[in-house]
């Protein structure tokens, strides 16, 4: 796909607009009937996870390209894993994970039906950061997903996750990896090990262009070393974008404290990547066959004036988004 996007950031003293272009092309080949091979080459930063986005300018500079992710895939039956660099696997937000972020290592999913329900389990290796000397720093994961029809045109889903991270090693870490997060002689202040739930419900609605969906994320830190140990995000959206002419208007509100997440993974649609009260809106809008319109609006503010740096906590910061996007 490609997309080119145009961003407004209203701050009192600093307001800022930029223009944005995304590139990315992903290909794959089945070896035979259980393995496959693929890769990814997008644009951006290549150091950091969270964000394949280019900011116009720099004098006509090149474009940054590398190679976003490389896999081996094994799938029979309701059997899959991964290794290599690979997309991610769990259910998420981008409250925990930005759409960016490729996991390196080995992950497996298995899923099956049980009547009418469905039970996906999945499991997660993350190698973060090696090290010759000191401990590797890794992440393993869990994930038990449950989705269920509640009558004949609503369904519901409940899954629960639990992070593990082992950060022996930040060496290979950089500002853009540290962000909001509490930082104590050049280390993480907090240890990560993290417990989510996340529910979803759904209702066809009252015609196939026009479903309705509520999302409830919630992430509790077991590791904090503060009490910012929590986040948690809402969203009610209707409609959707698979066809010229569709529409789809959500909205989500999120409140996510200190250390409740690793920022180094977690979204950047803004400037706080912890320690933030959110509001959002954001309208999708199909004109064509594989084009995409989105304007997306971010109001928000530090959520603990301990933590806010330079920022007042009780000034409301902007965000404006508007995208174009060609699939191909």
């Amino acid at each position: 796909d490609l997309r080119l996007r145009q961003e407004w950031n209203f701050v009192d003293g600093r307001d800022r607009s930029r223009t944005a272009v995304r590139a990315r092309v992903r290909a794959s080949y089945a070896v035979s009937d259980h393995f496959s091979v693929g890769m990814q080459i997008a644009t951006g930063d290549p150091d950091d996870p969270n964000s394949t986005d280019v900011t116009l300018g720099n004098f006509v500079d090149d474009f940054q390209v590398s190679l976003d992710q490389a896999w081996i895939r094994y799938a029979n039956g309701g059997f899959t894993t991964y290794a290599g660099k690979f997309p991610q696997q769990f259910q998420r937000t981008d409250m925990l994970w930005d759409g960016d972020v490729s996991p390196q290592g080995v992950a497996a999913a298995y899923g099956g039906n049980i009547g009418t329900a469905r039970v996906d389990a999945r499991g997660l290796w993350f190698v973060i950061d090696e090290a010759s000397v000191a401990r590797d720093s890794d992440m393993l994961g869990g994930q038990l997903a449950l989705s269920a029809p509640l009558a004949s045109d609503f369904k519901a889903g409940l899954t629960g996750s639990y992070y593990h991270y082992r950060l022996g090693s930040v060496a290979g870490a950089d500002a853009g990896d540290f962000r909001g997060n509490l930082i104590s002689g050049g280390r993480y202040l907090s240890d990560f090990h993290l417990l989510e739930g996340i529910g979803t419900l759904g209702w066809a609605g009252p015609s196939p262009r026009w479903p309705l969906s509520f999302t409830a994320d919630y992430v509790h830190n077991l590791g904090a070393a503060v009490s910012g140990d929590t986040a948690f995000n809402l969203e009610l959206a209707a409609g959707r974008t698979a066809q010229p002419g569709d529409w789809r208007i959500a909205y989500n509100y999120s409140e996510v404290q200190v250390d409740s997440v690793l920022a180094a993974f977690s979204h950047d649609n803004i400037d706080l990547s912890t320690n933030y009260k959110l509001h959002g809106v954001g309208i999708g809008y199909v004109p064509a066959p594989h084009l995409q319109l989105d304007l997306l609006w971010y109001h928000y503010r530090p959520l603990d004036p301990a933590y806010a740096g330079g920022l007042s906590s009780s000034d409301w910061l902007e965000r404006i988004r508007l995208a174009f996007m060609v699939s191909f």
